[in-house]
């Protein structure tokens, strides 16, 4: 077993060493030399074992696609809790509003594209009469806005804090971003797919295309 984890600066990215100046993986602080009376092995911002947290970040996502191609995750992108029950509160309004309006097109695929082919077809635009009808088109149109928000700011977050990850159930992970005045819940967007991080390269993946599914939780 490695019996330090300090490596010099530049050759690792989650914890370096430089003589006495060494970087915290977890919240990056570099050690000073009026640091020294707390131990070596710990973060003096943070207070984290540095090897416990390195010894973290070699957890991942083993899987096999029904193709045969085999891929280790470290990361895996999740979206906002908060904005998803909104989005979702917004789609429900709109299909009940714009009942008989809908001509077909549908609340649950592509957002952008629905409101788009309503303004084209000017399917909805006739029915500006109809007060419910008109409700049910604004909150289409903010429930497309908010689901390009919802994706551009969703980070990619590390498979070891991800609450049920053994699971594959994405309905059932959970993960938490802390942010400067309050905690930020994170959870699985829903349909299909999940974007994924393997080897620092992103890619998608179809949920029922994944052959074989497992955790890495060893260090």
């Amino acid at each position: 077993m490695e019996q330090t984890p300090f490596k010099r600066v530049g050759t690792d990215k989650s914890l370096a060493q430089n003589g006495s100046a060494v970087q915290c993986p977890n919240c990056h602080y570099v050690r000073q030399p009026q640091d020294s009376i707390i131990p070596e092995w710990q973060c003096p911002k943070c207070g984290i074992a540095y090897a416990k947290r390195k010894a973290a970040l070699n957890k991942a996502l083993r899987i096999r696609m029904v193709s045969g191609q085999e891929l280790t995750i470290q990361q895996i992108k999740l979206y906002d809790a908060d904005m998803v029950y909104r989005l979702d509160a917004l789609r429900r309004a709109a299909s009940k509003n714009l009942v008989g309006y809908s001509s077909g097109l549908g609340f649950w695929g592509s957002l952008e594209w629905v409101a788009a082919a309503s303004l084209v077809t000017g399917i909805l635009e006739q029915s500006r009469a109809n007060q419910m009808a008109q409700e049910g088109y604004e909150q289409l149109r903010e429930a497309a806005a908010l689901s390009r928000k919802i994706r551009e700011i969703a980070p990619y977050v590390h498979v070891y804090t991800i609450d049920n990850i053994q699971y594959p159930e994405p309905g059932l992970w959970r993960a938490a971003l802390m942010e400067p005045s309050y905690k930020r819940e994170l959870i699985h967007f829903g349909g299909d797919y999940i974007f994924v991080k393997s080897e620092d390269k992103e890619i998608s993946l179809m949920l029922d295309k994944i052959e074989q599914y497992e955790y890495l939780a060893a260090s």
